[in-house]
């Protein structure tokens, strides 16, 4: 199953273009409040969301928190959603 999540980030004064840069991200949005970025991230299942937030997320050394909000159901979006082929 598709799994996506929204992002919140607390980076360093930086600009997100090194997340925006990421396959994984759909949306990248500079913001304001208690997070400086926003961005939208699709991966194909729980366990790669798990793997791109621990692994190529952690890499960026100006990312100092994060707080995701795994989506459980999509009612609008402005995008198609994403479709995978039967499993095999």
């Amino acid at each position: 199953m598709p799994s996506s999540s929204g992002c919140g980030l607390r980076p360093a004064p930086v600009r997100g273009q090194a997340l925006a840069d990421h396959p994984e991200v759909a949306f990248a949005a500079a913001t304001t409040g208690p997070t400086n970025l926003a961005a939208a991230v699709v991966c194909r299942d729980v366990y790669e969301l798990h793997d791109y937030l621990t692994g190529r997320l952690g890499t960026l050394t100006a990312i100092r928190g994060i707080e995701t909000d795994p989506v459980i159901r999509t009612l609008k979006g402005a995008a198609p959603i994403l479709r995978l082929p039967a499993s095999r």
